[in-house]
């Protein structure tokens, strides 16, 4: 590569919605060698040039921007599998920029955040700067079979990492998030990229993995309750899952044998898979809402998340994408 264009031969798109500041960053970026600039005024704009023009090496993003917000658009470069390398540009305060950052990385993206104006020295350093891959990354290039899955299963090899939960005002902890890892022998402490596609694709495996982690994360709260503090504790539910016929009483008596309250847990639906049977999903989301548990959309877009919404089923609010990271 060369150190004065190390974007010779690459395509970057740049997203951001004043005209002033894209022209801007788009002149940096031609100024840095880059074979192709594609410019969007927003996310949704984004999406459809990444959509006609596939290959991507690097995108360059504002996150305040109107219609899909850079939260949102990262979200969506995640749920549908591109791995450009990502920059944030932003004048956001520095806890909201690392919430991203932490974000982007726990869903495979390789990120980094400079603060606007950028200059071309800094884009500069930035790129020629060697960035370790995040954690996980290595894991797409080897997924395990569901038969590894399963033995790693039954001998107790996934665990909960916890994602902190706080409230806006005083920033207060309120409850935490189980992140699924999987601590597989030799290869180290994998993310949901090495495992949860083949799982996906498997009711029992993926009834299995739920249970194996709920089961964690019960562990862990019944801990903390001992020393005294009460959280939400926040599990993903596979919309797979969710729409099997009798899913919510296999994971009602689950929940009763683990004793932990359904008032403290929250469900995460997510919608990155297609719901197969609309009328078992709404049987088992309303029997979850009567026995008390709290439902949470975690992919909130133009499916059967909102046709929840719209009959009180589910929260009407729009959240980041999760995939069970």
């Amino acid at each position: 590569m060369d150190p004065g264009r190390p974007l010779a031969g690459k395509a970057v798109l740049v997203v951001e919605d004043s005209t002033v500041q894209r022209n801007h960053v788009v002149s940096v970026i031609w100024g840095l060698g880059a074979d192709r600039v594609l410019e969007a005024k927003d996310g949704m704009d984004a999406m459809a040039q990444l959509t006609h023009a596939p290959g991507v090496d690097l995108v360059v993003t504002d996150l305040d921007m109107p219609r899909m917000d850079g939260v949102c658009f990262i979200g969506e470069l995640a749920a549908r599998g591109l791995r450009p390398e990502v920059v944030i540009l932003s004048a956001q305060e520095p806890g909201v920029l690392n919430a991203v950052h932490l974000m982007a990385e726990t869903w495979g993206l390789r990120v980094a955040v400079l603060a606007k104006p950028v200059s071309s020295p800094q884009l500069l350093r930035l790129l020629v700067r060697p960035r370790p891959a995040p954690a996980g990354r290595g894991e797409l290039t080897e997924k395990a079979s569901p038969a590894d899955i399963a033995d790693g299963l039954r001998a107790g090899e996934f665990l909960c990492h916890f994602q902190p939960q706080v409230t806006l005002h005083r920033a207060l902890l309120k409850g935490v998030e189980a992140l699924a890892r999987w601590a597989r022998p030799g290869r180290g402490l994998q993310g949901p990229g090495a495992f949860l596609p083949q799982i996906e694709g498997s009711p029992e495996l993926m009834r299995e993995f739920t249970f194996a982690i709920l089961g964690d994360a019960a562990g862990s709260w019944h801990s903390w309750r001992r020393k005294g503090l009460n959280l939400e504790l926040s599990v993903n539910l596979s919309a797979r899952s969710i729409s099997c016929q009798g899913f919510a009483d296999q994971l009602m008596a689950e929940v009763e044998r683990l004793e932990v309250p359904p008032r403290s847990l929250v469900f995460e639906l997510t919608e990155s898979a297609s719901v197969s049977n609309l009328g078992n999903t709404l049987a088992n989301l309303a029997r979850l809402r009567m026995r008390g548990f709290k439902l949470s959309i975690d992919d909130f877009g133009t499916g059967w998340t909102k046709r929840c919404a719209r009959r009180g089923i589910l929260p009407n609010r729009s959240c980041w994408h999760s995939v069970s990271a």
